[in-house]
């Protein structure tokens, strides 16, 4: 074992075999794809891609978001789309949970906001009841952006109201929910 390895981050290898364990097609991909440093923001890092063979979800991004000694996991995944070029509109929406209570009740509903720029997108995803209580039951906040430079869409789940560990995410329902909004965003 190489010095390096004895301190690198293993996360994105957990997920890897979480995505496996699901039985989804997925591997390491080599590190520097252009696509590690869409969304990041100050203090996040890329830990790098998986490679989905098949499917309209075609790769994951393992990110880490570290601040004193404070580090959170998050996962974007991309779904290339070649309707998507640098002239096409902002899309930018979001799920947001209703709940019973304010705060900390159960979440009884779920909304999307946000702009689609006309492409009905955001109507498509409403309509869809089993996608509304898939994400409900996934108990994740979804947020869908399309970056027309690149050519694809990036679905990145919140756990903001998980107390989830590495090694516990992706659940099966975050990947079915996932899937779900891929193939609306797919659709004609």
């Amino acid at each position: 074992m190489a010095y390096k390895d004895i301190f690198r981050d293993e996360t994105r290898d957990r997920v890897c075999e979480i995505l496996q364990d699901m039985g989804i097609n997925a591997k390491m991909s080599e590190r520097g794809r252009p696509e590690e440093s869409v969304g990041l923001r100050p203090y996040f890092k890329s830990l790098g891609m998986i490679e989905i063979a098949e499917g309209p979800i075609r790769w994951v991004n393992v990110i880490r978001k570290k601040i004193a000694h404070k580090t959170e996991y998050f996962l974007n995944y991309g779904v290339p789309e070649p309707r998507l070029d640098s002239a096409s509109p902002k899309v930018l929406f979001k799920s947001e949970p209703e709940r019973k209570l304010i705060i900390f009740g159960k979440i009884s509903d779920l909304t999307w906001e946000g702009e689609d720029s006309g492409t009905g997108i955001i109507d498509r995803i409403k309509s869809d009841g089993s996608l509304k209580e898939t994400i409900i039951k996934s108990k994740v906040v979804f947020t869908i952006t399309a970056y027309g430079k690149g050519g694809y869409w990036i679905i990145s789940p919140s756990y903001s109201e998980l107390l989830v560990s590495p090694t516990h995410f992706p659940s099966e329902q975050e990947w079915r929910s996932c899937r779900m909004i891929a193939h609306h965003l797919l659709a004609d």
